[in-house]
């Protein structure tokens, strides 16, 4: 039985752009078979801290995104690590092997988002003298 079915190639792991409140996650078409990509499957594995010495309470959820290469996932759980994997779909149930993951962890460090997020231009010139002169 010969299937006419081209399986998409394996996407590369996907990027992540963090903000304080959500985490856009974005991937490029596979370099092989890119035509036989009818859509994407986005795999998010998250890992809670719990409290108190408890083993973190694990989870996983699969996000059908279309043919759309990013996806923004929001809101953000606090004292999470998450895992993002994607692999492409394809024609008659076909699909890719998911790519490597892409983690991070949420910021446990209070309510303050900039912990995680570099903030842009804070550290170009520390005493704002600007050094001209």
């Amino acid at each position: 039985s010969s299937s006419r079915a081209v399986q998409p190639g394996r996407p590369a792991p996907p990027l992540l752009q963090l903000s304080p409140n959500a985490v856009d996650v974005a991937w490029h078409r596979p370099s092989e078979h890119a035509d036989a990509v009818s859509g994407y499957e986005l795999l998010i594995s998250t890992s809670h801290l719990a409290e108190g010495g408890k083993p973190p309470s694990e989870d996983q959820i699969s996000i059908p995104s279309g043919k759309q290469t990013e996806y923004e996932w929001t809101p953000v759980p606090k004292h999470t690590t998450a895992c993002f994997r994607v692999r492409a779909l394809g024609g008659e149930g076909t699909a890719s092997d998911y790519s490597g993951e892409t983690c991070f962890s949420s910021c446990a460090c209070g309510e303050a988002p900039s912990c995680s997020v570099p903030q842009p231009g804070e550290r170009e010139d520390p005493t704002g003298l600007g050094g001209r002169g």
